[in-house]
């Protein structure tokens, strides 16, 4: 069994200058490290990776798509915006090497 806990707990944002929380959350014994690409624009996918494997610390990710993002809504509009903010997401999830992706994706 591994053990995660999740940025949100520390941070509103994950930015660069959150990176520092890896370090802090393998201190603290963790396994894994859950993020959250809040602003996905500013999300340091690539530094993120980086930091995890340097420290050898998992990366799991969660996002919950906003009310104008809803790809479930009855506008075909804010269902196509959801389904473009999704694949960004799981983009930036990807490159920065997360092994699980979950969330409220609807």
């Amino acid at each position: 069994m591994k053990f995660a806990v999740n940025s949100l707990l520390f941070s509103g944002t994950m930015s660069k200058h959150d990176l520092y929380l890896l370090e802090k959350v393998k201190l603290l014994g963790f396994d894994m490290f859950e993020t959250t690409p809040v602003d996905p624009e500013k999300f340091p996918a690539s530094e993120l990776r980086k930091r995890a494997i340097d420290l050898e610390l998992g990366l799991n990710a969660n996002f919950a798509l906003p009310p104008d993002a809803n790809t479930i809504s009855a506008d075909p509009a804010i269902r196509r915006k959801g389904v473009e903010l999704s694949k960004k997401v799981v983009d930036l999830c990807l490159e920065a090497g997360a092994e699980i992706y979950c969330g409220a994706n609807y």
